[in-house]
This record gives C-alpha cells, sequence and structure tokens, in this order.
C-alpha cells in the first residue's frame, strides 16, 4: 500500500489498534513510500550556520549500526521506496526492535511537515514500533506490518498537533476581536475632549482593526488543516541523509561516497546535507500574516 493512501485513510478516520490489526489481515503488502513534494525553503529561511549537533547525535545514538550476514540485510531502494528484507527468523524480540530503529528514522523523514518537531515525531514512531513488537511473535508478521503502526502513530500525532495549532490561533483571533469591544466600551473615551479629526481617526483606526481580523480569519481557513502541512525534506535530501548516517546498516558514507553514489559534486552533498539538517532542526514554518 502506498504511504500517501494509508495516511488519508488515517486522517480521515478514527482507527483503533484492534482495526488495524484486522485491516492488515487482509493486506499482503508492506507500506510503500511515495516521494514527497516539499515546500522549498527561501535563501531568508534556512540559516545555514544553524547545523544542530544535538539532531544528528539524536540519529546516531538511535541507529544501530550491524554488519550485513547472509542471514538478513536491510537496504533502502530509493528509487521504489521501500525495504527489501531477508529475514532472520531467529531473531529475538529485542534484536528485531533494535534493528527497525533505522527504519522509523527514516519514516520520520518522509513524513516530517512544517510544524512539526522531528525528534517528537520519532519518539511517537517508536510507540508504534513497540506495538508491532509486542502484537507479532512471528517475524515475518511483525517485518511486514510493523510500517503501519510506526506510520499509524506519526500520523495521528501530526493530525493532533494540527488541531492544537488550528485552535491556538483561533484563539489569538478571538483575542483580538475582544479587544477591538474592549475599545469601543472602554470607559476612557471622552467625545467632549475630541474634536471631529481625532473621533474619525478612532472610527478609522477600528475599521482598519476590523478589516484585519476579517483578513486572518479568510488567510487561515485551511492553513493548519493536516494536508495543508508541507512537506520538509525532499527525496533526494532524504537520501543524502539516509547515505550520510547509515541507515541501510552499511555504515556512514562520507561525502566522497555519497557523491559516487548520487552523481553530484561534493559542494553540492555539502549544501544538501546542511539544509536537511536544518530543516530537521527547526520544526515551526515562518507564516507571514
Amino acid at each position: 500500500m502506498k504511504i500517501s493512501n494509508f495516511e488519508k485513510y488515517i486522517v480521515e478516520n478514527q482507527i483503533s489498534d484492534e482495526i488495524l490489526i484486522k485491516l492488515l489481515e487482509n493486506i499482503n503488502e508492506t507500506l510503500e513510500y511515495d516521494f514527497t513534494s516539499p515546500r522549498k525553503l527561501t535563501d531568508e529561511e534556512i540559516d545555514y550556520e544553524y547545523f544542530d549537533n544535538f539532531i544528528i547525535e539524536f540519529i546516531e545514538s538511535s541507529v544501530i549500526d550491524q554488519e550485513n550476514t547472509e542471514e538478513e540485510c536491510e537496504c533502502h531502494d530509493h528509487h521504489k521506496g521501500h525495504f527489501h528484507t531477508h529475514d532472520n527468523k531467529n531473531e529475538t524480540k529485542e534484536e528485531r526492535f533494535n534493528d527497525s530503529m533505522k527504519q522509523v528514522h527514516i519514516m520520520a523523514m518522509y513524513l516530517l511537515r512544517d510544524g512539526i518537531n522531528y525528534v517528537d515525531l520519532v519518539q511517537e514512531g517508536l510507540v508504534g514500533l513497540v506495538k508491532a513488537n509486542n502484537l507479532y511473535s512471528e517475524n515475518l508478521d511483525f517485518k511486514k506490518n510493523k510500517l503501519y503502526f510506526v506510520a499509524k502513530e506519526m500520523m495521528e500525532y501530526i493530525k493532533k498537533q494540527s488541531i492544537e495549532r488550528k485552535l491556538a490561533f483561533k484563539q489569538y483571533i478571538q483575542a483580538e476581536k475582544e479587544k477591538e469591544v474592549k475599545l469601543k466600551l472602554s470607559p476612557k473615551v471622552r467625545l467632549k475632549e475630541r474634536d471631529e479629526t481625532i473621533k474619525k481617526a478612532e472610527t478609522e483606526k477600528k475599521e482598519e482593526h476590523k478589516k484585519e481580523i476579517e483578513r486572518l480569519e479568510e488567510l487561515t481557513k485551511g492553513l493548519f488543516e493536516y494536508f495543508n502541512l508541507k512537506y520538509r525534506l525532499s527525496v533526494r535530501e532524504i537520501e543524502v541523509l539516509f547515505l550520510y548516517f547509515g541507515l541501510d546498516g552499511n555504515g556512514k558514507k562520507n561525502f566522497s561516497d555519497i557523491e559516487k553514489a548520487m552523481g553530484i559534486p561534493l559542494d553540492m552533498v555539502d549544501k544538501i546535507l546542511k539544509e536537511s539538517i536544518f530543516k530537521l532542526s527547526v520544526g515551526n514554518e515562518k507564516i507571514e500574516i
């Protein structure tokens, strides 16, 4: 199933873990990534000096490097958007959980949207991974279904965040409306002491305030809806991060390795990596209102 179709289903419905389990009984395919179409950040929005080492340490400390063996080899096909997995049926629950943490990071990179914190999104995904690990005793079932649980937790988190942001902005607008009412009823207004010019200026100011509130309401009607939150990372940025952090279990790649693998010059590798780390470090987009 394409991740975009699953996302639409999750966002539009209230799906419990029990319902998801029943749904997966009729799905014989693993979850497959779609290509993302992110909002392009401007040069003014990107601070190239802001290279958050915490994000780098967070990914590196969470991703467990492992040597490929004949029993298991996980590799991500960037062009087809899914994992090829050779299963090791002898894995313990702890081992298969640790081996899957890389995939949680990749899922978070694909689903990351404006206004969402990357670290929080990964943590939500780990909750889904724990659920899948506890639910499925057979490794084959776990490997087929785990990304559905990871994605579900992340999508529900983004959905919750979008609702909370929308509510917060509505409260802000309501406060602005009440500020206008207080201005109209203010006991400090002493009309006898004001000439016609001052009264006219006050009336115009109130009218401008009213129009500004109406403009904000119109502008933000769908701004905080789930599917109006833009993706943060492009496929190429995810590919660079994937190689740089060794998310395929083959170890970290240096800039020269990435240059050869992706066919892009070193300076472009450096630029893409810095922009990607910046996007992982900064969740909130700038909303010009």
